[in-house]
């Protein structure tokens, strides 16, 4: 019970710190299953919900795969959090990332994008876009 109080504190203090700051970009960069451990998926839908609502802070979706159990992660396993990040931040402030070459350690890098693809699937193609190119071109300020 600590556990899920700290981790959710840890975000609420994350939170604050960007709204004091409200010109930076931020990047939230992981988010996965390791949140099983530490806090139940609606305290993490409610603690990523506070996150994105600073317009400044964008999430990266990698790192998944080597938070889940190594052999055995599916893409129904891992869909309820990329379900949480989507829902939170929209297609505009959500970025595929692969966390290569760490990701190899529980995938290739085809499986992952297969996922992430599959995952969003039901996306527009201009919003599907913006999860594989659009956002982090803007996020990291390329053009």
């Amino acid at each position: 019970m600590i556990a899920i109080v700290v981790a959710i504190v840890a975000i609420a203090i994350a939170a604050w710190a960007l709204f004091k700051v409200q010109r930076t970009t931020r990047l939230r960069s992981k988010f996965g299953p390791e949140y099983d451990r530490v806090v139940e998926r609606d305290g993490a839908r409610a603690a990523e919900a506070e996150l994105a609502h600073r317009e400044n802070v964008y999430c990266k979706v990698s790192g998944m795969v080597t938070e889940a159990l190594w052999d055995a992660w599916t893409d129904e396993s891992l869909r309820p959090y990329l379900d949480v990040v989507l829902e939170a931040f929209g297609p505009k402030r959500l970025m595929f990332g692969s966390d290569w070459p760490v990701l190899t350690l529980a995938s290739t890098y085809g499986r992952w994008l297969s996922t992430v693809q599959r995952a969003v699937a039901t996306l527009s193609p201009t919003e599907q876009e913006w999860v594989f190119s659009k956002t982090a071109i803007e996020a990291y300020g390329l053009e």
